[in-house]
């Protein structure tokens, strides 16, 4: 399928590059950091390299280096997005920034706690979730000095006792 695609892969994937048939780990060891190019915008030292993987076909492989206190860790990407090296960096770090707001939405807010079956419903949970997340964020920016914590615990004290003003119910 012709879909732009950037994803992680593990190191002991076997590719073929220039002909030779080679494990990932063994790719990036020949594109360290004194051999790859650094990209101040991510911190990060990082590679391109064609590789064909069986049952997929020609792919580009991204090698990105990191330092970890005083040796570096190889993290292996593999795309089929035509964008630059920076391009790739770019849709992978905004990947990760949402991966950590999905964190906060699962275990500060029960995003995760959904029991329900049916899809509207599931989506109506969501809704409130993410509501549940700019209240929050409402009393952050109203209250500075407040953590987020506190700032949680405001808004659902405010939540428990509502106040209806211009509503009248309608009892059968």
């Amino acid at each position: 399928m012709n879909v732009p695609f950037v994803g992680r892969c593990r190191t002991d994937l076997w590719v073929v590059h220039e002909k030779k048939r080679v494990q990932v780990r063994e790719l990036a060891e020949c594109y360290r950091p004194g051999r790859a190019r650094y990209y101040a915008r991510f911190a990060r030292y990082a590679k391109r390299v064609r590789v064909w993987i069986e049952d997929v076909g020609h792919v580009s492989l991204m090698l990105i280096w990191k330092a970890k206190g005083v040796d570096w860790e190889c993290l292996a990407l593999v795309s089929t997005v035509k964008e630059g090296v920076q391009g790739v960096l770019g849709i992978w770090a905004s990947r990760w920034s949402l991966e950590v707001s999905h964190r906060l939405y699962e275990q500060a807010f029960g995003l995760a706690k959904c029991q329900c079956r049916r899809f509207a419903a599931q989506l109506k949970h969501a809704d409130l979730v993410v509501t549940a997340f700019l209240e929050v964020r409402r009393e952050r920016v109203r209250s500075p000095h407040l953590g987020w914590r506190p700032a949680q615990e405001v808004v659902a004290a405010r939540c428990r006792n509502p106040v209806l003003t211009g509503v009248r119910l309608l009892v059968a």
